[in-house]
């Protein structure tokens, strides 16, 4: 049973990737990963690429939850699993004790809607909307009238420096604040869970130092649990932030067990 304060639990998550018809190299896939065989073997002895495989670990409310690796390691593969883009091959994710892998498509929807957010890598920004209507359209998507999202991403807006390009669309913004907008798109709706998919150095100065950081650390987010992806080794981030952000990985941070073959976690808990 999960506990109370366990807003996602992945038990024993695979996402295998190759010709699914062949179901006798599939069961062999399976098999050879129990044998403890590395991705790349299973790859070139049946054909299929298990992007992630085995892997198994809990978020708390109001916890902050980091996936470090390399490109290729399997994070992106697994934020994607977490609201279902794509679906697991096998295993169990719980939401609020809820296995989503069993949500029908409806159920999904409103899962997206209402609980779970997500910041994808490119951003995904709609080029037809003002940064305005980009930042307000989860907030539509939900059904919220236009007076009401209108404000609150204004609110969002003020806060991370972008009420002055309201009116501009996204080609008419650099790349920072494309990445910008594309956050506070996603903390508008203030979700449960916010997925932020493989941040990179860009994203990473926006997320630490500008006032996403203390959205995260619970200005709008209180209570809410937030997962994040990035190629940034814990040694690299200290690198470029020097004693500070060191000292804070140091005293706030804990390096836990690796969950896949190639990916580490970083976790931290909000002051609550």
């Amino acid at each position: 049973m999960q506990e109370k304060d366990t807003v996602l639990e992945v038990k024993n998550l695979y996402k295998l990737f190759g010709p699914y018809d062949f179901l006798d190299e599939r069961k062999a896939a399976f098999k050879l990963l129990e044998l403890g065989a590395s991705r790349m073997d299973v790859m070139e002895t049946t054909g299929i690429m298990a992007a992630i495989s085995d892997v198994s670990f809990s978020v708390k409310r109001g916890e902050l939850f980091v996936l470090i690796g390399l490109s290729g390691s399997g994070k992106s593969t697994i934020v994607r699993c977490l609201n279902m883009l794509h679906k697991p091959t096998k295993g169990e994710i719980l939401i609020d004790g809820e296995d989503i892998t069993k949500y029908n498509e409806k159920q999904l929807q409103e899962l997206r809607r209402t609980k779970v957010s997500m910041v994808f890598q490119n951003g995904g920004l709609l080029s037809h909307r003002d940064v305005l209507g980009n930042v307000a359209y989860g907030l539509e998507v939900r059904g919220v009238g236009k007076e009401e999202r209108e404000a609150r991403a204004t609110q969002i807006m003020d806060l991370v420096g972008l009420s002055s390009c309201a009116d501009l669309y996204p080609n008419q913004v650099s790349a920072s604040m494309m990445q910008r907008i594309a956050v506070s798109r996603a903390f508008a709706v203030n979700p449960d869970l916010l997925l932020m998919d493989d941040l990179g150095t860009e994203m990473v100065t926006t997320f630490v130092q500008s006032a996403l950081y203390q959205i995260i650390n619970g200005r709008l987010l209180e209570k809410k649990s937030t997962i994040v992806s990035t190629n940034l080794m814990p040694e690299a981030i200290a690198q470029r932030y020097s004693g500070q952000i060191a000292s804070r990985i140091e005293g706030e941070y804990q390096l836990l067990p690796f969950v896949g073959e190639d990916i580490r976690v970083l976790k931290k808990k909000r002051g609550l």
